[in-house]
């Protein structure tokens, strides 16, 4: 019996709080900011390292997590950067932040710990 594909992506959304796709995108920007900051490629050959079939499509997704482009997020990793010292993605998109959104792509504040 096949897995229905509403169903499917109303179980995902519920269990990760956002849509397969905005999930997939998220890994592949994660993957994308872990390159830029440690390799010497191409923001071209990166993105289509990360699964982005044009550079348009990832420059879109990059800045909308991100809030800087790719070009900018290198830079700004890289400037005043000690040998070995590797910038975590987290802090960088403030997702450590309490009055963020707990979720990208998602609007209301994470639930508060006890």
């Amino acid at each position: 019996m096949p897995y229905e594909s509403h169903a499917f992506q109303r179980n995902f959304q519920s269990a990760m709080h956002m849509a397969p796709l905005t999930y997939l995108n998220t890994i592949r920007i994660m993957n994308a900011c872990n390159l830029l900051r440690n390799t010497n490629h191409t923001i071209l050959t990166i993105s289509e390292m990360t699964g982005f079939s044009t550079l348009s499509n990832f420059n879109r997704h990059f800045n909308q997590m991100m809030k800087v482009s790719p070009k900018e997020y290198r830079h700004q990793t890289l400037k005043g950067r000690k040998p070995g010292e590797i910038p975590s993605i987290i802090e960088y998109a403030g997702w450590l932040e309490p009055d963020e959104a707990p979720y990208p792509g998602k609007q209301e504040k994470a639930p508060e710990r006890k």
